[in-house]
């Protein structure tokens, strides 16, 4: 029988806001993110990202399209243990055919800005959960996204260093006007975000807003649906 991962989804993202995914495991939040991510395509419906409806681009454009436009912060941190922090931070600069010296240069203030300019020249495994952590949002920063996924960014961490993590993106959503989507399944986590999406079965039974208002003009929007085959 067919099983919708999701169905009939439908909402909208503003710029500059920081929204949060809510659900369950096998609730579809994970892949409602990958398909706005350009990871996934919808069996039927549309996403738009500012005024580009991806669900209609071929996988190279999606390529182009994740490298130039999207910043991904991951649970596992993703940072190449053969690289110091620095150069994981400038890494995805190279792919957009920067220098050296100026892909270093931004690492540098993005990794000021989050917190861990002195860990520059440390590898990952010197580093604590936190602070490699903070080196991958730099690394999300530093292309200067038009939107940010986040998948479980605080999975493991402990919880003190969750609630620095989380107020950083609560920080960097509000003074350097960056859009962040964030799925967890924790709803201590999701009340730091402006808005709260909650989703079950694919489906969304609820929008909570709290925290300031979103700004008028919309960056993101979509409904669809994503259906998969599985025996009975």
């Amino acid at each position: 029988m067919k099983v919708r991962a999701l169905d009939g989804v439908d909402f909208e993202i503003y710029k500059g806001e920081f929204v949060a995914i809510v659900g369950t495991s096998g609730s579809g939040k994970s892949t409602l993110l990958n398909m706005l991510a350009g990871l996934e395509k919808p069996t039927k419906g549309e996403i738009e990202i500012g005024s580009t409806h991806i669900e209609k681009m071929t996988e190279k454009q999606l390529v182009t399209f994740r490298r130039e436009k999207v910043g991904f912060i991951f649970q596992s941190y993703n940072l190449l243990n053969t690289m110091n922090a620095v150069e994981n931070v400038a890494l995805p600069l190279s792919f957009r055919g920067v220098s050296k010296r100026n892909r270093l240069k931004q690492a540098r203030k993005f990794m000021d800005l989050v917190g861990v300019g002195d860990q520059a020249r440390h590898m990952p495994n010197q580093m604590s959960g936190g602070q490699q952590q903070r080196v991958g949002i730099a690394r999300a920063l530093v292309v200067n996204p038009q939107i940010i996924f986040a998948d479980e960014p605080t999975g493991n961490l402990d919880s003190r260093t969750t609630m620095e993590v989380l107020r950083l993106m609560q920080k960097i959503v509000r003074e350097q006007g960056q859009t962040l989507v964030m799925v967890t399944h924790d709803n201590n986590l999701a009340s730091y975000a402006d808005r709260r999406i909650r989703i079950v079965d694919g489906k969304i039974v609820g929008i909570e807003t709290g925290g300031r208002l979103a700004e008028e003009t919309h960056i993101e929007k979509g409904v669809c649906e994503n259906e998969t085959n599985e025996n009975s």
